[in-house]
């Protein structure tokens, strides 16, 4: 028996229902990142490259820098940020 090909297993996007995407919690761990945080959370969607609706975590793993102020600046609906 061979492995089901992605055409024969169902598709969460087939009916094209946007309640149906796929549904993800990404977790970003950051330390001393505030030159590279901004840039790293813009890019999850490219680098991921489907439709998809996701909720990202910014964890601040005790940073002297400016890591958790830049990443309250990109708190959105789907962005979280804890220090």
């Amino acid at each position: 028996m061979s492995k089901p090909t992605m055409t024969e297993t169902a598709s969460p996007l087939a009916d094209n229902d946007r309640m149906k995407r796929p549904r993800l919690l990404i977790f970003v761990v950051a330390y001393h990142a505030q030159t590279t945080i901004k840039d790293v959370i813009e890019r999850i969607p490219e680098a991921l490259n489907v439709d998809f609706s996701a909720e990202i975590l910014i964890i601040d793993d005790g940073s002297a820098d400016d890591t958790f102020a830049v990443s309250r600046s990109l708190k959105s609906r789907r962005t979280a940020v804890y220090q």
